[in-house]
């Protein structure tokens, strides 16, 4: 069971890389080389995309680099 903090650490996680990837100008490179891969759209796709980080990120919960990494992106959100 995932607790309230854990959940809002994940979800705020989810938020910021969803949007460093799919708008933050360091990441630019690879939306335009994924561009070119047809079944790559899924990446360029916030919605889509926050789908799959979302599901890494649960399920990659029980590890404590996991959970490190998920804080850094969750406080640099705040």
């Amino acid at each position: 069971m995932i607790d309230l903090a854990s959940f809002l650490v994940m979800g705020l996680a989810v938020h910021r890389l969803v949007a460093l990837w799919t708008g933050d100008r360091i990441m630019q490179p690879f939306r335009e080389w994924a561009s070119t891969i047809r079944w790559l759209y899924i990446v360029q796709c916030p919605a889509c995309l926050s789908i799959w980080i979302a599901a890494g990120a649960v399920f990659g919960w029980k590890y404590e680099l996991a959970r490190l990494f998920l804080a850094v992106f969750a406080v640099g959100n705040i």
